[in-house]
């Protein structure tokens, strides 16, 4: 009895042992996974990033009192806005926390050469350059070399000068353009891009013309006339339909 009971537990312990790991799998959150497909990515950026933009919920909610489209009774034509009259903190996290950091994961994870996909990746860079392009336009100085830095170190990123930033994303739509122009696609987007349905060719379009907006802005502190006479001479490749507008409709 005493040797059957000693052989038990050594049995009990070495299944205790060998099937701990396997046993502690269960704790895994299936609600924190460490890959999203970037069908599903795709699209949460493009919401994020039209409602950090959008009338009634965005930062065009409170610009549009300089052009007269706030329909509300809160003082429309008073031009001297205050901090404490409007709420930035939506849009701001918004952009941020959701838009920039989800396009950032497609352009990493759509790199993989497991699963490369340069029409996913281009997408995401053309959505990143153009954010961005938005954000200096509305704060000048943003965040933008030390943007989701947090596994590096960095608590409490930098704000880059607006002048520096333009630049870096012009370069970042040419990647863009680049990449949609690549062969290597596991994956394709066509009804989870709610902008243009994967179709590369809108996409490039947009690409062109947010350079050309980006050069008009820079027009009065850089000469550009050569690069915006580049664009012009090649009208095809510019947005020049209702049909090709780079936006989505979407119900609050």
């Amino acid at each position: 009895m005493k040797k059957y009971s000693i052989l038990t537990i050594l049995i009990f312990v070495a299944l205790v042992f060998t099937g701990c790991k396997k046993y502690l799998d269960v704790n895994k959150n299936e609600n924190d996974p460490t890959e999203v497909p970037l069908s599903t990515l795709l699209p949460a950026a493009q919401v994020s990033l039209a409602n950090s933009l959008a009338m009634g919920y965005g930062f065009s909610n409170i610009l549009a009192v300089y052009t007269h489209q706030m329909t509300t009774r809160e003082s429309p034509d008073q031009y001297g806005i205050l901090p404490s009259e409007f709420y930035l903190n939506q849009g701001w996290a918004e952009i941020y926390e959701n838009a920039l950091a989800d396009l950032d994961v497609i352009i990493s994870q759509g790199s993989e050469d497991a699963a490369r996909s340069d029409i996913y990746v281009g997408m995401a860079k053309i959505l990143k350059a153009y954010a961005f392009s938005q954000l200096v336009d509305i704060f000048g100085d943003v965040p933008f070399s030390d943007f989701n830095k947090f596994p590096e170190g960095v608590r409490t990123p930098k704000f880059d000068g607006s002048s520096d930033i333009y630049p870096t994303l012009l370069t970042m739509l040419d990647e863009g353009i680049a990449s949609l122009n690549g062969t290597e696609n596991a994956t394709s987007p066509t009804s989870d891009d709610l902008i243009y349905k994967g179709d590369k060719t809108k996409w490039i379009k947009a690409a062109n013309t947010i350079k050309l907006k980006l050069y008009t802005q820079m027009r009065k502190v850089k000469d550009v006339q050569s690069e915006v006479q580049a664009l012009l001479g090649t009208p095809a490749n510019l947005i020049n339909m209702t049909s090709e507008s780079f936006y989505f409709l979407m119900d609050h």
